[in-house]
């Protein structure tokens, strides 16, 4: 047996024999203990594909027929020398029906060799997958003839082989002969039925083994030929044909791929590649769907593959060789972060078995692109070490890096390289934290960003990048006054901007000259519409116990809105003008100028009184974009607290917020319809939630209605929104209970902020013209009723006048008194005539004008 291992210095082979202890066999036991797969070396050619098909000896039940398809099975197969696999000699190989191979006693049929768990001993992975030993093809069966015509195929077809009982071919038939250029099968027995798209089986796996050449120089192949991809279906007719070559002394195993036939569209995936005595210890290749197969690159995982289809596949003659290594490669690197500083990083591994005499190499990079044999190393790249630890230095800060480490046993002899390790330098500059967009600063040309400074303050500040596109800036992202600001304080307003437009923004901190800290997270926001002006409102004062009038314009084109509140609830009038109900007090209204129109939406009102805790919500679709501008909830439980509600997408997993909004609630025993205000702008989409994501405080949940109780889904809004579904409590889960948000007010169109307007009851208007004359002061006014002008008997006490009609409107001013009011302009009927007095008081007069 070869030595693969160096023998240790110390050790006596005359000591070991007096033991009773085979030197061979301890040095096998400590090969098969040392020894890692991931050591071999690979290497690739293009050459010729040389079948044994002829030569080769078909391995005892590996030839399948249209019955015995050989569906995931396997067969022992003797190697007529000793082969070294992973530091252990191997006398035979298990090979599975799955182009698959395993060493040692325990065996495997696996479509997965790398990466199954199974303790085999090893494995090679040739073209492993799911595989079946027929090929399918197509044909025409007319009944009464023994002929099919129009084959499509004849991969692997031989005379005698039995056909499948499907589309008139009788039972037990067998192909007597066939004629390739004709397109035609001669069965044994005349179809029982006609078709004209019969499906055509029959068995065409089969392994062989053969060897080449002469001692010590031998080589072991192992054929598969017509294992092909499992597909019960003519569209999926394929043919394989594939090789295992296992080298005397040498030890190189060798895939070799041949002919291969594919009618099928669809990528398939192949493990190819080596495996130790667990999945941890694996040497294979990877290769995405369109990658060429002499293009691969090494595994990053046990379950790495290489796909195909019929445009992509190994040409004829490709080779894959792995080739056991004299020089073993250390542990793959680690970096511990107390060694970590802005400029510098310590890297430590476990020695090489081999002891290197030349020590180690140490590549390093910000590109995940693991480095190969021919990679060119110099002093920006890597460090030499002879311990099992090395310094790399001269790096960026804020910055991720990437370490891979080899042993150079001599100049030209080098193990493979380990797998990656990876680090991030510190920064000089130190990130904030917490960006967020407040719905409530966003209107419809501004936002206000804030966000959390970092534990060490940058000297210079930060800058603001914001932009339409959720593309991140870099670095080197050129910023100017039309993207970006800067801000001494943690916070900054971002103006200029377009309405009913999505903006993203990130921070970073500034530092001393050049440097920068890294970028934030993006947050996001949508400005608000751009609302009609309502241009003026005019309040009214009346007596007690009757109705006013109040008025206002607004723009153009636009409807005027009156609110009884401030916030939330339905509009209780259009128009420029609103008289109010009966009032006996003051009361204030609201007005607003709005495009569009306001619509309700999901339950009005709680049916339920049983509260809930978790993060729960409604699945909603939007049919045309509209602004949410607020939902009614009922809090649970004792007293003051606080609800986070959040504007999700649904349609990826996990959901992502595109706006939040915390509110202060109050929780009750006997909860109380709430509304909170939410001004969340929704474009067109579907899958949209409004979700209830955290809670504090006293408030202790939400008012819910749970099953089907209520009613059922949808819930819609025609032409604007449909409310679809409950979520619940776990990712995009659906439900059938109604959760938390009810009558949702939904503004299509714009709406401008409201205005108050205020209803003034004063009593001291309630005066009749009778009594004119009894105010304090005895000032009377007269010709009562008037023609043009209205005489007041005494204004030396007076400051000024107010003229108002019958509604509170006020129609005319006297800042400068006099005992004379001209009115002619005044429409017939009566008027309010009030005196400001100069101690503060007012008396009001009623006169009539014809």
């Amino acid at each position: 047996m070869r030595k693969h291992y160096k023998c240790p210095s110390l050790w006596s082979s005359n000591g070991l024999k007096k033991a009773g202890i085979s030197v061979l066999a301890l040095f096998g036991a400590i090969q098969g203990l040392n020894a890692q797969v991931s050591d071999y070396i690979f290497s690739q050619s293009n050459g010729t594909f040389s079948s044994i098909a002829s030569t080769g000896t078909i391995v005892t039940g590996s030839e399948a027929t249209t019955s015995t398809t050989n569906d995931t099975t396997g067969w022992t197969v003797t190697i007529p020398f000793n082969f070294n696999f992973n530091g252990t000699d191997y006398t035979s190989i298990y090979v599975n029906s799955n182009g698959g191979a395993v060493f040692g006693s325990t065996t495997s049929n696996a479509a997965t060799v790398i990466s199954s768990s199974t303790g085999y001993s090893g494995a090679v992975g040739v073209m492993n997958r799911d595989l079946w030993g027929v090929f399918i093809t197509s044909g025409v069966t007319t009944s009464g003839s023994d002929i099919i015509t129009n084959v499509g195929s004849f991969k692997g077809i031989e005379i005698g082989k039995t056909l499948n009982n499907v589309n008139g071919i009788p039972l037990n038939a067998t192909i007597t002969a066939f004629d390739e250029t004709a397109g035609t099968i001669t069965m044994s027995a005349p179809a029982t039925s006609s078709s004209s798209a019969a499906v055509v089986r029959y068995g065409s796996g089969k392994v062989l083994t053969s060897v080449e050449g002469t001692a010590p120089n031998r080589v072991f192949v192992i054929e598969w030929i017509g294992y092909n991809d499992f597909n019960a279906s003519v569209s999926g007719s394929n043919y394989l044909n594939f090789q295992l070559r296992l080298s005397e002394t040498t030890n190189v195993i060798s895939t070799v791929y041949g002919p291969y036939y594919n009618v099928n569209t669809t990528s398939r995936t192949n493990q190819i590649g080596l495996r130790g005595a667990t999945n941890t210890d694996f040497n294979n290749r990877i290769g995405a769907v369109g990658n060429p197969w002499d293009s691969t690159s090494p595994g990053t995982s046990n379950s790495s593959n290489v796909s195909r289809d019929n445009t992509n596949f190994p040409a004829s003659g490709l080779t894959f060789m792995w080739t056991p290594s004299t020089c073993k490669s250390p542990t793959a690197p680690t970096i511990t972060s107390s060694s970590i500083t802005a400029n510098e990083a310590q890297v430590t591994w476990t020695a090489s078995q081999s002891n290197p005499t030349n020590g180690y190499e140490v590549y390093y990079s910000t590109s995940n692109t693991a480095p190969t044999m021919s990679t060119v190393l110099d002093a920006t790249n890597s460090v030499t070490s002879a311990t099992n630890s090395a310094t790399i230095n001269g790096l960026t800060p804020s910055t991720m890096y990437y370490v891979w480490v080899r042993s150079a046993c001599s100049s030209s002899d080098k193990s493979n390289w380990t797998s990656s390790a990876s680090f991030t330098t510190l920064p000089t500059c130190f990130v904030p934290t917490a960006l967020t967009v407040n719905s409530a600063t966003i209107t419809a040309n501004s936002a206000t960003a804030s966000w959390t400074a970092p534990s060490t303050t940058p000297a210079n500040g930060y800058e603001v990048y914001y932009s339409t596109s959720n593309t991140a800036p870099t670095s080197s992202t050129v910023l100017d006054a039309t993207n970006s600001l800067t801000s001494t304080t943690t916070s900054v307003t971002i103006g200029n901007l377009l309405n009913s437009t999505t903006y993203y923004v990130w921070v970073r901190s500034v530092c001393i000259g050049t440097d920068r800290s890294v970028w934030t997270a993006m947050s996001s926001f949508r400005t608000l519409c751009q609302p009609p002006a309502l241009l003026s409102t005019t309040g009214a004062t009346v007596c007690p116990g009757n109705t006013a009038t109040l008025s206002a314009t607004a723009d153009t084109g636009a409807t005027i809105n009156w609110y009884s509140s401030a916030n939330g609830g339905t509009a209780i009038a259009t128009g420029n003008s609103f008289t109010t109900p009966s009032i006996n007090s003051t009361t204030s209204y609201w007005a607003t100028a709005s495009t569009g129109s306001t619509n309700s939406a999901g339950l009005t009102n709680a049916i339920s009184t049983s509260g809930y805790t978790l993060e729960a919500g409604l699945f909603f679709n939007a049919i045309t974009s509209f602004t949410l501008e607020g939902v009614y909830v009922y809090p649970t439980g004792t007293g003051a607290g606080t609800v986070t509600i959040a504007l999700q997408d649904g349609s990826v997993s996990p959901a992502t917020t595109i706006e939040s909004i915390t509110v202060n609630l109050t929780g009750n025993a006997t909860p109380v319809k709430t509304y909170v205000p939410l001004n969340f702008t929704v474009p067109v989409g579907t899958n949209y939630k409004l979700m209830m994501m955290t809670r504090t405080g006293l408030v202790t949940g939400l008012i819910r209605e749970s099953g089907t109780t209520w009613g059922s889904y949808p819930l819609t809004v025609p032409g604007v929104l449909s409310i679809t579904n409950g979520n619940c409590c776990s990712g995009n889960t659906t439900s059938t209970s109604y959760y938390y948000f009810y009558d949702w007010k939904v503004v299509t169109g714009c709406e401008s902020a409201r205005q108050q307007v205020t209803a003034t009851a004063d009593s001291s208007v309630c005066l009749g013209t009778s009594e004119t004359d009894l105010t304090k002061n005895n000032i009377k006014v007269y010709p009562n009723p008037f023609s043009d002008v209205l005489n007041i008997s005494d204004i030396k006490n007076v400051k000024s006048i107010s003229v108002m009609d019958i509604a509170g409107r006020l129609v005319k001013t006297f800042d400068k008194p006099a005992s004379t009011l001209q009115l002619r302009e005044l429409n017939a009927g009566m008027y309010m005539i009030v005196l400001h007095m100069n101690d503060g008081t007012k008396q009001t007069l009623k006169a009539i004008k014809k």
